[in-house]
């Protein structure tokens, strides 16, 4: 179940915190994005697509792609 949208206020970005930081990447991370369902993180590099799980933070699956 997805939940209702929320605006979310310069006030309340100001008070996050970091949770996981990325250091599985050689290279610079070029997209962030997560699961529909909000159970995943995917990170990638220009090589390199790193799926992590939300709950635990850990690596769930790490994927290589090919050069362009």
């Amino acid at each position: 179940m997805i939940a209702e949208s929320v605006e979310l206020t310069t006030d309340q970005f100001r008070k996050f915190k970091s949770a996981k930081i990325i250091k599985d990447h050689q290279k610079d991370i070029v997209g962030l994005d997560f699961s529909d369902d909000g159970e995943f993180i995917y990170s990638a590099d220009s090589t390199t697509l790193i799926v992590y799980n939300t709950q635990d933070g850990k690596q769930f699956r790490k994927l290589y792609m090919k050069n362009h």
